[in-house]
């Protein structure tokens, strides 16, 4: 599995000197991510040694007494010593008697609204359970949801402001929409980006892969989300997390003043373009 517990696990045993195939059914890795964002990640994968299988899927495989041999529906057989299987979570519900108590599920997942209220208005539901992200930050925003809806206040969960942070090298991180679903909203969407080649503090720290991107609403300059690929990319993309919060217009994060040499530069750069 190409997505983003498959991508972590490959890079950590490569790092570890392990020999990696990573195999995914879809054109590319982090299915539903910025294509270019998955292109970056690819091209630092194979940079790395890793052996990238697209468009493919495991047919079947044999134990053998020094591991396992590997069909797939494209190219050879292979021999390895160990198969990792990265291919979804669901949430484990059955047995807990959620129909008597008048919990609605759907497709396993526990069904719930803005305030994290489930179909019996007594019982709320956070976390990987009700499907919606399973990060553990996001779990704890519901949880924060829940207690104050609990107590009286209304302070919906807004799963698009959740950062999205892949730890792999480079780094991949987003928050907010993306270009194609906020096309298909019908907005018209400004892609502006800055790539981490034109960074001095990146260069001294040979990590000149990936760019940010910032995707704002041609009409009115407001910040729709972002997407980034490179070093400290899971840190740096709590700036658009802060502006998204804000409710913030691409002008507004460009007045601030951003030191130099900094990765953070980065994001005035592309908004500048």
């Amino acid at each position: 599995g190409g997505g983003a517990v498959g991508c972590e696990f490959a890079g950590l045993f490569a790092e570890l000197g392990v020999a990696v195939s990573l195999v995914e059914m879809k054109d590319q890795l982090l299915p539903g991510e910025d294509p270019a964002v998955a292109r970056v990640l690819q091209g630092a994968f194979e940079r790395r040694g890793l052996d990238v299988r697209l468009e493919t899927v495991v047919t079947a495989f044999d134990k053998t007494a020094d591991g396992f041999s590997v069909r797939f529906s494209r190219g050879e057989p292979a021999l390895f010593d160990h198969i990792l299987v990265c291919v979804g979570r669901r949430p484990v519900t059955a047995g807990l008697g959620l129909e008597r108590a008048g919990v609605a599920v759907d497709g396993g997942r526990v069904a719930v609204n803005e305030l994290m209220s489930t179909s019996a208005p007594s019982i709320f539901a956070v976390g990987d359970v009700n499907g919606l992200s399973l990060l553990a930050h996001a779990a704890a925003a519901q949880a924060e949801t829940a207690v104050d809806a609990l107590f009286g206040a209304a302070r919906p969960y807004r799963n698009d402001r959740v950062p999205r942070c892949l730890y792999t090298w480079p780094e991949v991180a987003s928050v907010g929409e993306w270009a194609t679903t906020a096309r298909a909203r019908g907005v018209d969407v400004k892609a502006q980006r800055f790539f981490f080649k034109g960074s001095p503090k990146a260069q001294a720290s040979n990590e000149g892969d990936g760019f940010i991107q910032v995707l704002s609403d041609k009409a009115d300059g407001k910040i729709l989300g972002a997407q980034l690929v490179g070093p400290h990319a899971t840190e740096l993309v709590h700036l658009f997390a802060l502006a998204l919060a804000g409710d913030m217009r691409t002008e507004d994060v460009h007045r601030a003043i951003f030191a130099h040499p900094t990765l953070a530069e980065g994001v005035r750069e592309a908004l500048s373009r």
